[in-house]
């Protein structure tokens, strides 16, 4: 039976290290659309699915309405497809063996509906089904932080830099994080040409568009730059901190009364939701639609209790900035 992909931006995407650590290239919708499907996996799942993609929540989601849509994202399918990616393992005597893999079995497109379904490799499986942490390290992250990402080197350096947020650091030979990365120009050859056209540009954007801050040293053996050191810091702390500040102005100038009846007007009367938090929606809101930003909640209201989102305020929050209803 296909699965209907529930596409939001609040999906969180869970790989095996294993997987992250993959030598292979691929371009920056292939990563998208793969990070988007793996987005699907429950917890419980027991097996793969095929997964029926909607081409218009794909390209809601990416926030790309182009009339080659469609064209584009069959072609990455056939991609995802054709492309090969090379997984290492490591025995309990430290002996390596490799698996070399396509990511996707099979895609069928349906044209009239304007679909296509997609079914993962079954090799995929230890790597992306009912993941434990003590017997297959995984990496967990919001699908946001990527589809913001343009450029395909940002993508694949924000997984292997995120997996090791909690230790702030990591150190890669040059040559393996080129395999990673899957660099293969011969222009690159040149640690020069290296850093300004990839790292650069993947330190920038990373920094700017995701959930952490990285940087990096060279570090060199003679003449050359054999290694390269990354620092890895969390957002989040500074977020959290200017959040909860919110919450007390807010709980100190609103009363409950008001809440209740502000939380009426939108269409939020059954919705479990702090003081802080909807008002923050509300100031999304008039930015957005001036005096009727009160309807323009309630529409948006509606169209996200009916999704059912996993994260809710988040998903509000982005219906409302991009307008998902048109008002």
């Amino acid at each position: 039976m296909d699965e209907k992909v529930n596409l939001s931006e609040d999906n969180y995407v869970v790989k095996a290290n294993q997987l992250i650590e993959a030598k292979g290239r691929l371009g920056a919708l292939e990563q998208k659309l793969f990070a988007a499907l793996i987005s699907e996996i429950q917890p419980n799942d027991e097996d793969f699915k095929d997964y029926y993609l909607k081409v218009s929540d794909i390209s809601e989601l990416l926030g790309n309405k182009s009339n080659t849509i469609y064209e584009r994202l069959k072609e990455a399918s056939d991609n995802l497809m054709n492309k090969t990616i090379k997984l290492e393992n490591i025995n309990e005597k430290g002996k390596r063996s490799f698996i070399i893999t396509r990511l996707i079995s099979s895609a069928q497109y349906q044209e009239g509906d304007g679909a296509i379904i997609i079914r993962f490799d079954p090799v995929l499986k230890p790597y992306l089904v009912a993941i434990n942490g003590k017997e297959t390290p995984f990496t967990k992250y919001l699908i946001s932080n990527i589809l913001k990402l343009d450029n395909s080197y940002s993508i694949r350096l924000y997984e292997i830099l995120k997996q090791c947020e909690k230790m702030k650091n990591r150190e890669i030979k040059t040559d393996e994080l080129k395999d990673m990365l899957g660099v293969d120009s011969p222009s690159y050859n040149l640690f020069s040409e290296f850093e300004r056209k990839v790292l650069k540009v993947a330190k920038s954007e990373i920094n700017e568009k995701t959930d952490i801050w990285v940087d990096y040293k060279k570090i060199k053996e003679g003449r050359s730059i054999t290694k390269i050191k990354f620092s890895i810091e969390t957002k989040m702390t500074k977020e959290l901190l200017e959040q909860e500040q919110g919450k007390k102005i807010v709980d100190s100038l609103i009363d409950d009364k008001k809440f209740e009846n502000d939380k009426i007007q939108c269409g939020l009367e059954n919705i479990t939701i702090s003081k802080v938090d909807f008002y923050n929606l509300l100031d999304i809101a008039i930015d957005n639609q001036q005096e009727y930003a009160f309807e323009y909640m309630a529409l948006t209201s509606e169209y996200v209790i009916e999704r059912k989102p996993k994260h809710f305020i988040a998903y509000f929050g982005n219906a409302l900035k991009n307008n998902y209803i048109k008002f």
